[in-house]
């Protein structure tokens, strides 16, 4: 993931009653401008609360997985009894922190990113390959469907596994042909969704988004900071938003119409930037 230098001359504009802003990034000492196609529709926004509600699940608490204190750690449900002991977790790129926290409690971890060419170390439990996430299976081609990685290495029938996914906005390819069959094999998925302000994207978001819903329940969601964010009214809406879910049929959970993001355990994305208040996310938009 590129980390962008922002430089603090922003110009401000709006569209109906959204405000954005575009501005300049500094990278390896060339100035580039920053513009935005953004979705302006107050309806789109309205509804994506909506779906993305946040629950709390009852008797475990959240806590954070990792070692970096930023980027790469995840919130997860803090209940690792009964589990399969296998992750899939997909976008590496040179952080293995969070799964290297998850095979020292004794996880499996298999690893896919088709744009490295190692890990940046290894050890037993880390299971590599140079291979991405798509919504289908071509052949001799390096991104296959979450359905083909789960049959090769013989979890076919493996539940309450882990997923995490981080892989640049190929995660709504991902979405929209995966069955619910293979999702109800997962306990925890934590998913970084990119691209939630793209133009021309909602309807396609919204769906996919319900799609999740059926079988998992939102119980985190945290504003990635290093990428574009508007305002409408009091609301704030970021382009990159970390979600971690848990199974339905396995917790209880409650309603929490106060949860107020981010909650005291999220960190910045980027560290040099203040981080993405949500506030209180429960609440509906007028």
């Amino acid at each position: 993931m590129i980390k962008y230098n922002y430089i603090n001359h922003f110009i401000r504009y709006k569209a109906l009653d959204i405000n954005f802003s575009y501005g300049y990034y500094n990278e390896q000492g060339e100035l580039f401008q920053v513009s935005a196609d953004l979705n302006v529709s107050k309806n789109y926004y309205k509804k994506l609360k909506e779906i993305l509600k946040i629950k709390k699940t009852k008797y475990y608490p959240l806590v954070r997985v990792g070692q970096n204190g930023c980027d790469g750690d995840y919130i997860m449900l803090g209940n690792f009894d009964g589990d399969s002991k296998i992750v899939y977790s997909f976008g590496i790129n040179d952080d293995v922190n969070w799964d290297n926290t998850l095979a020292n409690i004794g996880y499996n971890i298999f690893m896919y990113d088709h744009t490295i060419e190692n890990l940046p170390f290894n050890r037993d439990e880390f299971h590599f390959f140079k291979e991405g996430i798509s919504g289908i299976d071509e052949e001799n081609h390096p991104l296959k469907t979450l359905k083909y990685y789960i049959e090769q290495n013989g979890h076919k029938n493996t539940k309450n596994m882990i997923l995490k996914m981080d892989v640049e906005g190929a995660e709504w390819d991902f979405l929209e042909t995966v069955d619910s069959k293979t999702l109800r094999q997962f306990n925890q998925i934590i998913i970084e969704y990119h691209n939630i302000l793209k133009a021309g994207l909602g309807d396609k978001i919204l769906k996919l988004l319900a799609k999740l819903n059926k079988t998992h329940q939102l119980i985190h969601l945290h504003g990635n900071n290093s990428g574009y964010i508007i305002r409408i009214g009091d609301k704030v809406f970021p382009d990159v938003i970390e979600a971690t879910y848990v199974i339905k049929d396995r917790y209880t959970f409650e309603e929490d119409p106060e949860h107020f993001l981010p909650i005291d355990i999220d960190v910045p994305s980027d560290s040099c930037r203040p981080d993405v208040i949500l506030g209180k996310w429960n609440y509906p938009m007028v």
